[in-house]
């Protein structure tokens, strides 16, 4: 379940948020917040990548499951069928596609390294606005 959630951490804020590769996203001057631990064959931040890791994996996978398990009174069962699986995957995939956060007034141009972005959104991996 732990490698499960970090891997979500890192696909979320990588490739589809590129919050790992922006250094101006959501108006805040991650480049310079992060700069002490930046890492450029990455083209991002040690520290980041850290903070992105903790918070994902514990926050937003791992403590959510952990509270519906201990506290749900129907365990066996599954939490979604296949229709509710199948309606979970399409929005996630529709955010993104739909919505692609690079290049916008507030984030700023994407900045993904050359090397990632064959892993990148694919919208916005060519874009212009993409050095």
């Amino acid at each position: 379940m732990v490698l499960l959630a970090a891997a979500y951490a890192l696909v979320e804020e990588g490739p589809i948020d590129q919050m790992l590769w922006n250094p101006h996203y959501g108006g805040v001057d991650m480049g310079l917040v992060y700069a002490d631990t930046q890492v450029p064959w990455l083209g991002t931040s040690a520290a980041l990548l850290q903070d992105v890791l903790s918070m994902h994996s514990v926050w937003s996978i791992c403590v959510p499951i952990a509270l519906v398990e201990a506290f749900g009174a129907d365990r066996p069962r599954p939490w979604l069928g296949r229709p509710g699986l199948a309606l979970t995957g399409a929005v996630f995939v529709a955010g993104p596609v739909a919505g692609p956060h690079c290049g916008d007034r507030v984030s700023g141009p994407c900045t993904a390294p050359r090397r990632m972005r064959p892993v990148s959104n694919p919208l916005t991996a060519t874009s212009p606005s993409v050095r």
